[in-house]
């Protein structure tokens, strides 16, 4: 905290740990957690404080709260599903089976991701439920994205892999519910040593019972414990249409030699993203979803006045 000069407020800065009811809890820079309440202007602005934010604290004179969050920090990052600020990677978790992948929203977050400059990492749970040779047809699409992956079974998880990516970044791990994130994340605190406290115990519990998002220090930066979610609507966050293929960054490549500049990789002439489908037919699947995407986008424009990314 800084003394500003005699008769002002107390001034004092952090992260925004979770938020809940108008009450949000701060982590300051000295390790001292405090809880808050918004400023009168903050709550008629724009922009919804979230975990992740850094936010500028002033003593408030009131002795229930004595302490209200005056200024929020520019972010550089910003997802609305999961709602964090500043992440910095998303871990995205799809079984290969027991449920069943779902594909066109790992694309949506893929999608979300990269607009957003955050690093996405993909991790293929279940392993051990689908054979080598189906595993295969699954993730080889995605292994033409440049975009790093991993899988995992009930005999190996690679804690210390994803351990090194997540240390002192602010990251979340996100995908439907039931997909072995409880696992994971178990297996991170063990390879970080931790013992059983306040994070190992919060994030052993059922994920379907989290129902806020809440960030916890942890290996030198933060984990954010998120709800499961099995649906996500592209329109609804405010997506422009031509924002589709930062996604596909296999398809990106291949867009630069397209005739038209402005090609949407549909019905035109000459499209060379049309073309690198036709030479490698593993990508048919993922060019699918992008059209799909891409159509629902071009007929809905009127969301695209509520940009919320």
């Amino acid at each position: 905290m800084s003394r500003p000069a005699a008769g002002a407020p107390l001034v004092a800065s952090g992260i925004i740990m979770k938020g809940v009811g108008g009450l949000y809890e701060v982590l300051l820079d000295s390790g001292q957690q405090l809880s808050c309440r918004l400023r009168g202007r903050l709550r008629r602005g724009t922009q919804t404080p979230l975990p992740g934010d850094r936010a500028e604290l002033i003593q408030s004179g009131d002795a229930a709260v004595p302490w209200i969050i005056d200024r929020l920090s520019p972010r550089h990052s910003f997802l609305l599903r999961p709602p964090v600020a500043n992440l910095d990677r998303i871990f995205l978790c799809f079984s290969v089976s027991q449920p069943e992948p779902d594909l066109l929203l790992l694309d949506k977050l893929l999608i979300l991701s990269a607009v957003a400059s955050i690093e996405p990492v993909i991790i293929w749970t279940k392993a051990e439920l689908l054979p080598q040779p189906q595993r295969s047809l699954l993730t080889a699409p995605y292994e033409l994205t440049g975009y790093t992956s991993f899988c995992s079974d009930v005999c190996s998880v690679p804690a210390q892999q994803l351990l090194a990516l997540v240390k002192g970044k602010l990251i979340a791990f996100a995908g439907p519910s039931g997909v072995g994130k409880s696992t994971l994340l178990n297996c991170l605190l063990g390879a970080a040593h931790m013992e059983t406290g306040q994070v190992s115990q919060r994030l052993q519990r059922g994920r379907h019972t989290t129902r806020h998002v809440e960030l916890f220090p942890f290996a030198g930066g933060f984990l954010a414990d998120t709800p499961g979610f099995s649906s996500l609507e592209l329109p609804v966050v405010g997506l422009r249409p031509e924002e589709c293929i930062c996604g596909y960054p296999e398809f990106q490549q291949a867009a630069r030699q397209c005739r038209y500049q402005d090609c949407h990789h549909l019905s035109e002439p000459d499209c060379a993203v049309k073309a690198l489908v036709l030479q490698q037919p593993k990508l048919q699947d993922r060019y699918d979803r992008y059209v799909t995407f891409r159509k629902e986008l071009d007929a809905r424009p009127s969301y695209r006045q509520n940009r919320l990314i």
